[in-house]
Order: structure tokens, then sequence, then C-alpha cells
């Protein structure tokens, strides 16, 4: 077995992970919680939603390249980081409400 696939099989056995826990999550979600989860998405490589605004390029009807779905995400990466960081201060702060908000707006696929 390749690494490629190794590597696709452990983030797919975490996204089922998630996924099985997605209800016992929501009953008990807390910062810290949000948290841990996020950085184990970041640490295995999973996906982060990306920001599904059409861009100009696209609405020119180009389709997108290996490049421009790498490049989206990079900047979705570097977004969920951003707020990986703000929420760590937020909940040093205690400010617990203010720590999920910042992780809603990544809007992780087992929160819906």
């Amino acid at each position: 077995m390749t690494r490629a696939v190794t590597h696709k099989i452990l983030t797919l056995a975490s996204a089922v992970a998630v996924i099985l826990a997605a209800p016992a999550v929501a009953q008990s979600r807390t910062c810290h919680s949000e948290i841990a989860r996020l950085q184990a998405v970041l640490d295995t490589g999973g996906d982060i939603p990306l920001d599904m605004k059409e861009s100009d390029f696209a609405t020119t009807h180009h389709q997108p390249t290996p490049d421009s779905i790498a490049a989206a995400k990079g900047v979705a990466r570097a977004k969920a980081a951003k707020a990986l960081d703000e929420a760590r201060q937020f909940e040093a702060q205690g400010k617990e409400a203010e720590c999920l908000k910042v992780l809603d707006v990544l809007a992780l696929p087992s929160q819906r």
C-alpha cells in the first residue's frame, strides 16, 4: 500500500470518527473541545471548508486548475489557523461565547 493510499485511508477514518461523534459533540460543545477538533482536522490534513464564493475568473467559464484549487485550500487552512489562534486567546481569557463564535465561522462539516 502506498503512502498516499494510507494517508487517504487515515483521513477518511478520522472523518468518519468525527461524523459518528457529532451528536455527542453537539451536546457537550465547549470552546476547548472545538479547539481540539479543529486542531485534529489541521493535523490530519483534513479538508477545511472552502469559501464557496465564485471568483470573477470562474464566471468566465474556465475550469479551476490544480493550482487554483491548491491556492484556495491554502487560504482556507490559513483562515482556520488564524481562527484557532483567536479561539485560544479567547479561551485563555475565559470568553467561551466569543471563542465558539470565532470557530463557528469555519462551519466544519460535523457541526451541521
